[in-house]
């Protein structure tokens, strides 16, 4: 089938000049930035591991695991603590 204009639109398309792009996994899937309120706190944590548990304990020896209550904040307000007290 051919269009008035004399363009033939079951013709295949032309070829296009293609240049292959090599991919590398990140070596992580997730990084996570904690605030309280607009407060950045601590430092940003990133996990190549399958899973994660996001908590309010404290144990920094697990990979699997970013605990909050390894974050300390001067700042913190009543809001935040009771906020915290329901995380995990």
């Amino acid at each position: 089938m051919s269009l008035s204009d004399g363009v033939d639109v079951n013709s295949p398309s032309p070829p296009m000049d293609a240049d292959s792009v090599s991919y590398v996994d990140p070596p992580y899937w997730c990084s996570i930035a904690y605030y309280e309120l607009n407060n950045r706190v601590g430092e940003t944590f990133q996990t190549s591991q399958p899973s994660l548990t996001v908590d309010g304990f404290t144990d920094p020896s697990n990979s699997e695991r970013f605990c909050l209550g390894l974050l300390s904040n001067i700042n913190r307000t009543q809001q935040v603590e009771m906020t915290r007290q329901h995380i995990g």
